[in-house]
């Protein structure tokens, strides 16, 4: 029971014994710390992937008026736009290198680029976006050029292999 603010108790209250402590034993049986389990990872069943395309650009002088003048000098002044959205097929994306190359394809011009993904939330609407990874593509002398930057969620797909 609480205790009412002022009140004294006549004696100590009852506290479990094993209060602040790590248990040692579940259900008979010696617990595993977290390290120690080794999770088994699922393979999916998906065979096609949808993926947004989002294109790295400057914030326009106007769009930066709009901020507070107090948090201005602050903001950042990259934006992320959607281009474009693609269902992939999961063959195209198994290893680095297939990646650059279906992505030199399908966006075909030079620029700064997130690929968006969407994964299961506890949020009302089961779903949030995503960074998969970062890719740039540059001119070179003999033609376009791909470069997967940062590699932030390809690890959790069971098609990818590095």
């Amino acid at each position: 029971m609480v205790k009412i603010y002022g009140a004294v108790d006549k004696r100590k209250r009852r506290q479990r014994s094993d209060y602040g402590k790590r248990r040692e034993q579940y259900n008979g049986k010696p617990v595993k710390r977290r390290r120690e389990i080794i999770w088994e990872k699922k393979r999916g069943d998906k065979e096609v992937l949808k993926l947004w395309v989002w294109e790295k650009g400057i914030m326009s002088p106007e769009g930066r008026s709009k901020w507070n003048r107090r948090v201005r000098p602050f903001i950042k002044n990259i934006i992320y736009t959607p281009r474009m959205r693609i269902d992939a097929h999961v063959s195209y994306l198994t290893t680095k290198q297939n990646v650059e190359q279906f992505f030199l394809e399908v966006i075909g011009y030079t620029g700064e680029f997130l690929i968006m993904g969407f994964s299961n939330a506890g949020n009302r609407f089961h779903c949030k976006p995503v960074k998969i990874c970062r890719i740039i593509i540059n001119d070179s002398k003999e033609s376009l050029r791909c470069r997967m930057i940062q590699d932030y969620r390809w690890w959790r797909y069971w098609f990818y292999h590095d």
